[in-house]
C-alpha cells in the first residue's frame, strides 16, 4: 500500500512533525510504503527565506537584483514542485492531506483519480481570522472555502482531540476521526531532570508567532515575582526573533532545539501554557500541556483547546482563567512541592494512557488500511 503524504511543511514545522513525519519509519515497518511531499514550507522555501536574511545584512541599494533573482528561482522551482505532487497522486492508494489545503485543480485531480483522501488538521484553520497570517478578506474566504469543500469530500477528516475541532469535523464530515497528538517515547525515557539550578524555573516553550499569549500573560508572572524572588522564567523558543517584554522576573531565554527539547522541557519545576480566548486557539491540540505531562511536569494552563477528559482540574493540571487565578495556582505549586510531584506523576499517568507513540500510531496504521480497503 502506498500513502502520499502532503504535509504544510517539512519536519522543522511542528504540526507537520507532529501529525506525520514522527509515524514514517513505524508506516514502513508495516509495509506501508510512505511518500512526504512539503506542500507550503517546502525545503526549497526555507532555503530562499535563509537567502533572503542573508541579504538583508546588505546595503538597501545591493539588496534587491540578488533578491528578485533569488525569488524568480524559488518561483519556478515552486511550480515544479506543485506538477510534481500532481504527478504523484495517480500512483498512491491513499493521499493524506495534513493541514495542506489544496486549490481548486489539486481537488479535481483527486475527484477525476477516484482517490480516496483524508484531510488532517489539528488547528482552527477554517476560521475566518488565524493568528499568523495577513489575508484580505477575500483570500480569507476562498481559504473557508476550500477547507469546507475538503471536509465534505473526504473520506475521513482527522482532527486531534480539541473538542472545537471534532465539533466542526462532525457536523461536515462524512466521516471524523479524533487521533491524539502522540508523545515520542523519549519523552517518558528520561526520569532524571537535567540543567537544574537553585530556585523555582517556570518554563515556556512556543514558536515567536505566539508569543503574545505569553505577553497576556506579564502582569501574573509580575506579582509572583514579587511574590516569590526564587523564581525566573525560562523561554524556550523558535520560529523567529526573540520579541523583548519586561515579565518582572528574571528571564532566561533559549532557542528550541528537536534535539534538546526533552532536557529543556525538564528543566522547568513548572510549565505554563497561557492561551487567549480566541475562535482560533480554541482549536489548537494543547500540545505543549502534552508534553509537560508526558515529563511529569506539573502545569499551569488556560482551560482552552484542551480536552478535559484527560486534562482534569487539580488532578492532573492547573487551571486558571484570570491574572488573579494564575497568580494563586503559580504560587501554590511553588510553595508546595508535594502538590508538584502528584501533580506531575498523575499527570504523566494519563499522558501514557492517552498520547502514547504505539497507541497512536496503530489507529492511524489501522485507519489508513481501512481507507485504502486493504
Amino acid at each position: 500500500m502506498r500513502v502520499l503524504f502532503v504535509t504544510l511543511g517539512t519536519r522543522s514545522v511542528p504540526s507537520s512533525r507532529i501529525r506525520v513525519y514522527q509515524y514514517v519509519d513505524r508506516l514502513r515497518s508495516e509495509g506501508i510504503d510512505a511518500r512526504v511531499l512539503p506542500y507550503a514550507i517546502s525545503r526549497r522555501y526555507e532555503r530562499f527565506l535563509d537567502s533572503v536574511r542573508r541579504l538583508k545584512r546588505l546595503p538597501r541599494i545591493a539588496y534587491y537584483p540578488p533578491r528578485l533573482a533569488i525569488e524568480a528561482g524559488w518561483r519556478a522551482g515552486h511550480a515544479f514542485d506543485r506538477l510534481r505532487l500532481l504527478a504523484e497522486i495517480p500512483a498512491a492508494d491513499v493521499v493524506y492531506l495534513q493541514k495542506a489545503v489544496l486549490p481548486r485543480p489539486y481537488r479535481i485531480a483527486l475527484r477525476a483519480l477516484r482517490k480516496p483522501f483524508v484531510f488532517d488538521f489539528d488547528d482552527a484553520i477554517f476560521t475566518a481570522k488565524l493568528s499568523d497570517r495577513e489575508e484580505t478578506r477575500a483570500q480569507s474566504r476562498r481559504r473557508v472555502r476550500a477547507i469546507e469543500s475538503l471536509a465534505r469530500e473526504a473520506n475521513a477528516v482527522v482532527t486531534n482531540d480539541s473538542p472545537f475541532l471534532e465539533e466542526y469535523a462532525q457536523a461536515r464530515a462524512r466521516r471524523a476521526v479524533v487521533l491524539p497528538a502522540a508523545v515520542e517515547p523519549k519523552f517518558f525515557a528520561v526520569p532524571e531532570r537535567s540543567d537544574r539550578r537553585a530556585g523555582i524555573v517556570l518554563g515556556w516553550v512556543g514558536l515567536a508567532v505566539n508569543f503574545h499569549n505569553l505577553r497576556w500573560l506579564g502582569p501574573a508572572l509580575a506579582e509572583v515575582g514579587r511574590r516569590h524572588p526564587e523564581a525566573r522564567l525560562k523561554i524556550v523558543w523558535g520560529g523567529g526573533a526573540f520579541p523583548e517584554f519586561d515579565f518582572g522576573l528574571p528571564v532566561e531565554r533559549e532557542a528550541w532545539s528537536y534535539e534538546r527539547e526533552v532536557q529543556q522541557g525538564r528543566s522547568f519545576d513548572v510549565g505554563l501554557l497561557p492561551l487567549v480566548e480566541s475562535e482560533f486557539n480554541r482549536g489548537k491540540m494543547a500540545r505543549k500541556a502534552i508534553e509537560y505531562a508526558a515529563l511529569g511536569t506539573p502545569a499551569v494552563c488556560s482551560p482552552v483547546g484542551l480536552n478535559f477528559r484527560v486534562f482534569r482540574d487539580g488532578e492532573t493540571v492547573l487551571l486558571a482563567r484570570t491574572h488573579e487565578e494564575w497568580v494563586d495556582a503559580i504560587c501554590r505549586l511553588i510553595e508546595d512541592p508535594l502538590s508538584r510531584a502528584r501533580l506531575g506523576m498523575a499527570a504523566a499517568a494519563a499522558a501514557r494512557e492517552h498520547y502514547s507513540f504505539e497507541r497512536v500510531a496503530a489507529r492511524l496504521i489501522d485507519l489508513l488500511r481501512e481507507i485504502a480497503g486493504r
